[in-house]
């Protein structure tokens, strides 16, 4: 089962699970509402970050492996273990970005000190009155 779907139904469990408990809990005792409301919504909020923290991390979304050691493009990561493509995060694009602008740079560094001397400065010829 992908990584995912399993942190989609875990999280699906504990809301119904914290759910009935709640609802238990209000149907046996004389407790108020809103107090066991408000640990339920808490709990919910905590177990809810707690499995899908990894998520935010760099991990495959499919086998759950760390993606260090993935190939990075504008379209994702491929995992080295099970090959997935993962969609990129922003701090992998913002580096895709800088290394482009890096090599625009050097390309037309190269393509400037590789132009004949005696070429025109621009594609457009000059035109004498």
């Amino acid at each position: 089962m992908k990584l995912l779907e399993t942190a989609r139904t875990r999280a699906l469990w504990i809301v119904v699970g914290v759910a009935a408990t709640a609802l238990g809990v209000l149907a046996w005792t004389t407790l108020p509402a809103w107090p066991v409301v408000g640990v339920a919504v808490a709990t919910l909020v905590v177990a809810v970050n707690t499995v899908t923290s990894r998520l935010a991390k760099d991990t495959c979304l499919a086998c759950g492996k760390s993606l260090k050691d993935a190939t990075w493009s504008e379209h994702g990561g491929i995992c080295s273990h099970c090959h997935q493509i993962n969609p990129p995060t922003h701090a992998h694009l913002a580096k895709l970005d800088a290394a482009r602008a890096r090599e625009l740079l050097e390309a037309n560094r190269q393509a400037s000190t590789n132009a004949r001397p005696d070429a025109p400065a621009s594609n457009v010829p000059d035109r004498q009155a």
